[in-house]
């Protein structure tokens, strides 16, 4: 009840601070914005909203990401659109009530994280209070409240969700070695995977510790392998078949990863995706980056895009960067927008918010490196993998968000830990002397 207050009341602030945006006038809309010539990019949902006002109201099928009329599009992963296609659907086309619609799906889907967050964690360490800890302490997560207070971040909750409820099921998985567990834990990594691409290198993860902790039962080890493989490739392969049949290219559920690897590693920056950056070289932002996304089509786009960067690969500027996108993923904040747009008092307590759960990993490696077990070396070969392609390619701060939910769960088996420590240690004082 508490978590679902706060997270209402954040909300509630957020429609005071951002009027304009929760109720929207014509002229922010796409049927009356001249979109012909340049881009044209509502703040609710960007790209993702752009796609769904395409299948919804002009009835074109996924396609303009960046507004007017400019053919299919993969530009971003199915999953988060039909989120949106559904609350067009429900409310109308960028109306205020598709537009709480989604902030209501925001706060009933960081509700679930947070039962899911305890059950992840009782799962680890039966018995124990670690779990009420770490629910607690996601109720109160820095970084799930910030992207409540922040009108453009609405869709962060949905990856999230996905991210801890694979983890959930592999470990339950693991545990039981049933198959209808293995079964479970392949639907959502397939759905999953529709939402978030980057999702099957932490998939990959998840068999790859499967197949290590049950190389003794080869039948059965090799059978709920194969059926994860099946379920997983029956979930994502029809709509990579519909993507090559509308632009005529095969790629996995995304068609940009490679303009993001070329965005990320502009020269001009430091390998963080941040407002100038799209400005300057995102057609979505520039009016000559989408004539040319436009005459070219998205394909032949990303792919010259590509090219440029590869002809200008240095890979001592790729470390240099690759470095610097590490830091910016677990430790420090780097605003989208210039830091002086915010009060100082509410940055300062963003960045040390930011950097909970990369600080989280170095303490806890740092107090159980030798009792760590195989669950903790598998959220930690988890978190990394999922970061992985962002720190080759280009990051935003909230890229990160969803490792806070794994982090929390290592804080609180620490305090758990601490806390029995401290309560064996009073018991046994010897009782003061009357």
């Amino acid at each position: 009840m508490f978590a679902c207050l706060t997270r209402c009341a954040l909300v509630y602030i957020n429609m005071q601070r951002h009027p304009s945006f929760f109720a929207p006038t014509p002229a922010n809309l796409p049927g009356s914005a001249p979109s012909v010539d340049r881009p044209f990019m509502n703040p609710f949902g960007y790209e993702i909203s752009n796609i769904a006002y395409s299948i919804v109201c002009k009835h074109e099928g996924f396609s303009s990401p960046f507004g007017g009329s400019t053919g299919p599009t993969g530009w971003v992963a199915p999953g988060i659109v039909m989120l949106y296609v559904i609350s067009f659907l429900l409310f109308g086309c960028f109306t205020p009530g598709s537009i709480l619609c989604m902030f209501a799906l925001s706060i009933l889907l960081s509700l679930c994280i947070i039962v899911l967050i305890h059950a992840t964690a009782q799962r680890m360490l039966p018995g124990s209070s670690a779990g009420r800890i770490a629910a607690l302490l996601y109720a109160l997560c820095p970084q799930e409240l910030m992207s409540l207070l922040y009108p453009h971040q609405t869709d962060f909750n949905v990856y999230t969700f996905w991210f801890i409820l694979i983890a959930y099921l592999f470990l339950r998985m693991a545990t039981s070695r049933t198959t209808r567990d293995a079964c479970l834990f392949a639907l959502a990594a397939g759905v999953g995977t529709l939402f978030l691409p980057v999702m099957v290198f932490p998939v990959a993860v998840c068999l790859g510790v499967y197949a290590a902790q049950n190389r003794n039962r080869f039948s059965a080890l090799i059978r709920q392998v194969s059926v994860c493989t099946v379920i997983i490739a029956v979930v994502v392969a029809p709509y990579i078949g519909y993507q090559k049949y509308r632009t005529g290219r095969w790629f996995f559920v995304k068609s940009n990863a490679r303009f993001e690897i070329a965005l990320g590693n502009n020269p001009e920056f430091n390998g963080v995706l941040v407002y100038d950056l799209f400005q300057n070289h995102h057609p979505g932002s520039n009016k000559e980056e989408f004539a040319a996304y436009r005459s070219l089509g998205e394909i032949p786009y990303i792919q010259d895009r590509f090219n440029r960067f590869a002809a200008n690969f240095k890979p001592k500027t790729f470390l240099i960067l690759t470095a610097k996108r590490f830091l910016y993923f677990f430790f420090i904040l780097k605003p989208y927008i210039a830091p002086e747009r915010f009060q100082t008092w509410r940055l300062i307590a963003e960045y040390i918010g930011y950097a909970i759960p990369g600080l989280t990993l170095l303490l806890y490696l740092l107090l159980r490196h030798r009792t760590m077990n195989w669950q903790d070396y598998f959220i930690y070969a988890y978190i990394f993998s999922y970061s992985l392609p962002y720190l080759c390619a280009g990051i935003m701060y909230r890229y990160a968000y969803p490792t806070s939910t794994l982090t929390t769960i290592l804080l609180a088996a620490l305090l758990s830990t601490m806390g029995s420590a401290t309560r064996a240690n009073n018991a046994a004082r010897p009782a003061p002397a009357v």
